[in-house]
């Protein structure tokens, strides 16, 4: 089971997103909140597959998430899409979120298929990374 965190202060994109997860498939799960903070001390003892974070939240945006989450042992380099209104002209944005480990971005308001595509690629990704994590380990112990 892949768990997809999603973190954004309003509630109204977290149900569309939740929905948006759970249309995915039945290996797909969603976890939500609505404090970044929050999110963290969960993903501490959690694998996450991807992260959904919104940019602009009170307390900590999701640049400072990605940070954060990508510090976290089990969590380094999890696939995280940040979700903005922010002006796609913004490269300051943009070059400070790649910088922190962001993977990519969705404009707000989402587009149904696009946002499909670029979930499952990530997904995908998080697969083969756990994949490859698994095969080291049994080279390893060989």
């Amino acid at each position: 089971m892949q768990t997809v965190l999603i973190i954004d202060d309003q509630q109204l994109p977290r149900i569309i997103l939740n929905e948006f997860i759970r249309s995915i498939g039945p290996d797909v799960e969603a976890k939500d909140f609505d404090i970044p903070s929050a999110a963290l001390e969960w993903a501490r003892q959690h694998p996450v597959a991807m992260a959904l974070v919104d940019y602009r939240m009170p307390g900590m945006d999701g640049i400072e998430f990605t940070r954060r989450l990508h510090e976290l042992p089990a969590n380094k380099g999890v696939p995280v899409i940040i979700i903005t209104a922010v002006d796609d002209h913004d490269k300051e944005i943009r070059y400070a979120a790649l910088s922190a480990g962001v993977f990519d971005f969705l404009p707000k308001p989402l587009d149904n298929r696009e946002w499909r595509f670029r979930c499952r690629n990530m997904l995908e990704l998080d697969k083969n990374r756990h994949q490859a994590s698994l095969s080291g380990d049994l080279t390893q112990m060989l």
